[in-house]
């Protein structure tokens, strides 16, 4: 079970759990409360996976890959997940990624691949071809 604490000296939130019997918190700073609450209720899903042996839900394994790598360490330390590889904090960049994705899609349908050749150049219109994917952000889509 995971807790979840305002520090007011410090002007943010920590969560707080036990990780084999050790006392540990994440510290996640100066937040709203609504992303507080989905970090508290996404390390109570891990830990719950953890003690049972069992993969985490679709919709934590989406919340894990949006986190960036300084926010995936936190949990990685403590145990939680598994440290991300080396190849996946490269900086790949948009362009780059839609280049690859579209090569290796050899199941699909010329039209298909002419809807996805439309969605890159929309994309990369707005971020550029040399935007690294992990800073793109979903609140990027509100704009």
């Amino acid at each position: 079970m995971a807790s979840l604490h305002f520090d007011s000296g410090q002007n943010g939130y920590r969560v707080s759990f036990r990780v084999d019997q050790h006392k540990t918190s994440i510290w996640l700073g100066s937040i709203t409360n609504s992303k507080a609450e989905i970090w508290h209720s996404q390390v109570e899903h891990l830990l719950e996976c953890a003690k049972h042996g069992e993969a985490p839900a679709k919709g934590t394994t989406v919340w894990m890959r949006s986190l960036t790598d300084a926010e995936h360490r936190k949990l990685s330390n403590r145990k939680l997940v598994v440290a991300r590889k080396a190849a996946n904090t490269q900086r790949i960049t948009l362009g780059d990624w839609f280049d690859t994705y579209i090569a290796e899609r050899t199941d699909i349908k010329g039209s298909t691949k002419e809807t996805y050749f439309k969605a890159k150049d929309c994309l990369v219109a707005f971020f550029g071809a040399s935007k690294p994917i992990r800073d793109i952000r979903a609140e990027d889509a509100k704009r």
